[in-house]
């Protein structure tokens, strides 16, 4: 391979190498913040799952900056869920059980998919590492 081709050949390569490495920084934010919310969706269905233990129990409500409420938890029928968009929705509790299910399940599903285009990202960089290897040892 002429010299001048192969500069060109190697400069291509560390462009799309550094595109996919972008886009794996991005991916793996990605699922580091889906990782969280679907953490906390499971901490939530484990409170609803044991919600009789909390009735007739004392909380401390967080109001923010150190400042907390202590309060005392009497009958719990309904749940305000975060349904997305800024809003909060009244459920029973059977229906907040069914929505963070839900919601858990397509968590699940976009973290796979996240993790499966992470993998795709990192064949990708192997591939083109293995390339650059070629073409730098070519008429060697």
């Amino acid at each position: 391979m002429e010299e001048k081709n192969k500069d060109e050949a190697i400069e291509q390569l560390q462009y799309l190498q550094t595109i996919y490495a972008q886009e794996y920084d991005n991916l793996l934010r990605e699922i580091t913040n889906y990782n969280a919310v679907y953490n906390a969706t499971r901490r939530n269905l484990e409170v609803l799952n044991n919600i009789d233990s909390l009735q007739n129990n004392k909380v401390l409500v967080n109001l923010e900056g150190g400042t907390y409420i202590d309060a005392n938890i009497g009958k719990i029928e309904k749940i305000m869920v975060y349904v997305g968009s800024n809003y909060i929705v009244e459920k029973s509790i059977e229906e907040a059980k069914l929505f963070l299910e839900e919601s858990k399940k397509r968590q699940e599903e976009i973290i796979n998919e996240l993790n499966k285009q992470k993998q795709d990202v990192e064949k990708a960089l192997i591939d083109i590492g293995i390339e650059m290897e070629k073409i730098g040892n070519a008429n060697v």
